[in-house]
């Protein structure tokens, strides 16, 4: 959803028998899609999830599938695009202390731990609510000057020594202690 045209599958013109999507079909709701061939998903099977549904999830999807048949704004290479020019902007202010790394609408916040930490606190203090990864979809390219802003204000803050942790020092999650051990 985020590639342009809409899927790999559909830039190549490729019919795969069945198709997995995920996040970027629900504008960042936690969802996953099985999609195919009739044939193959008329057939007897079982599929349950914790999300199936899920009211405010489902609505995402409509809505994000809405958008991308009728909507000439939602353009993933124009989303690609404007996270481009936010990880320039967001490396610019201090890259020493904090950076972004990756590619397309999903990156990382790279750093240490403390500093890691001491971001996200300033980040929720000014209700900009994010894990380790800094995610743009269609909903939130909107506010890329506030997520800016909020930014520069708690890299300056941890550069001048001005904040300190509030609380116990956050633990990794395990996905994210798997990957450090490679």
């Amino acid at each position: 959803m985020r590639y342009p045209s809409l899927s790999v599958a559909k830039k190549w013109s490729i019919y795969p028998d069945l198709i997995c999507l995920a996040k970027a079909c629900g504008n960042g709701y936690k969802c996953g899609i099985v999609a195919g061939r009739a044939d193959i998903l008329d057939s007897d099977y079982f599929v349950s999830g914790t999300y199936f549904g899920h009211i405010p999830t489902l609505k995402a999807i409509e809505v994000c599938l809405h958008l991308s048949k009728h909507d000439s704004k939602y353009d993933a290479a124009d989303l690609n695009e404007r996270a481009l020019l936010v990880k320039e902007q967001f490396n610019a202010i201090s890259p020493s202390i904090i950076r972004l790394d990756g590619w397309g609408a999903r990156m990382n916040f790279v750093g240490s731990d403390l500093n890691l930490a001491l971001f996200r606190q300033s980040l929720i203090e000014a209700r900009i609510f994010t894990k380790n990864t800094f995610f743009l979809n269609h909903a939130s390219k909107h506010h890329t000057d506030d997520f800016l802003m909020a930014s520069h204000f708690a890299i300056k803050s941890i550069a001048d020594g001005k904040i300190s942790l509030k609380g116990a020092m956050p633990r990794k999650p395990v996905s994210q202690l798997v990957r450090e051990r490679r």
